[in-house]
């Protein structure tokens, strides 16, 4: 069922991996399908989409209004799988260089094909990592933008719901306990440069600004703004910068 939209109900729930587990999957796909913006055809299986190529399409139209067309020097994708978002950010000429980062060896070899076919204006521009947390970026990686789609459901909170849309994989859709999210406000800091903005698209049926308020602080950060999504109420984006 990987990369299938399924119903479930919370009988039937299927268990949940712990996200750390799939540093070490090293099988390999054929990145066959591709997805193109602008001038840059992205490479990927199936199983890899959480969402880029559909409402990920939407990250440049809103940064454009909030940022009033602002060209970012360094903008990080934090999850990226394949990096969806964040190569539809550089080839819309949204940022000049581009960084990636993804727990999954799979996911990061797709990025590894698209690199190699990249157009020769983009060379040295995209920079890639497979690491287990933000902890584990190249300390040398500065941002002033970071953006991401990261897993949106916490599954014991979303025990009560009688059914649920959702990604079946875990590994795309799931954060035990905001785990993930902790540990990335925990560690992004020094990787901010000091006016460097974070803007993360949430799912509204989620998850709300105030479950990661005492985290965001608690790491010396700070909630700035939530922008709901003008097409799809489904959605939000939650806007963190340094205090």
């Amino acid at each position: 069922m990987t990369g299938q939209v399924c119903r479930l109900s919370t009988m039937q729930r299927l268990p949940v991996i712990d996200n750390s587990e799939y540093f070490n999957h090293a099988h390999t796909m054929s990145n066959d399908s591709e997805f193109k913006t602008n001038d840059i055809t992205v490479y990927y299986h199936p199983s890899l989409d959480g969402g880029g190529t559909d409402f990920g399409r939407r990250y440049v139209p809103v940064l454009k209004n909030i940022y009033k067309n602002k060209k970012f020097n360094s903008c990080f994708e934090w999850c990226s799988g394949p990096g969806f978002i964040g190569f539809d950010i550089l080839s819309s000429g949204v940022c000049d260089q581009l960084y990636l980062a993804d727990i999954y060896g799979p996911a990061m070899d797709a990025v590894s094909q698209t690199i190699d076919g990249l157009p020769a204006h983009y060379q040295n521009k995209v920079h890639r990592a497979k690491i287990k947390g933000i902890k584990d970026l190249p300390k040398d990686w500065k941002f002033d933008l970071v953006v991401s789609n990261p897993p949106h459901w916490n599954p014991p909170a979303i025990k009560t719901m009688i059914t649920e849309l959702r990604w079946c994989p875990d590994r795309i859709g799931d954060d035990l306990g905001w785990q993930i999210h902790k540990e990335f406000f925990d560690n992004i800091g020094p990787h901010l440069n000091d006016d460097a903005v974070i803007l993360l698209q949430e799912q509204s049926y989620a998850s709300g600004p105030e479950m990661f308020k005492s985290m965001i602080e608690d790491a010396g950060l700070t909630i700035t703004e939530c922008y709901w999504e003008p097409t799809n109420d489904a959605f939000y984006y939650l806007e963190v910068k340094k205090k």
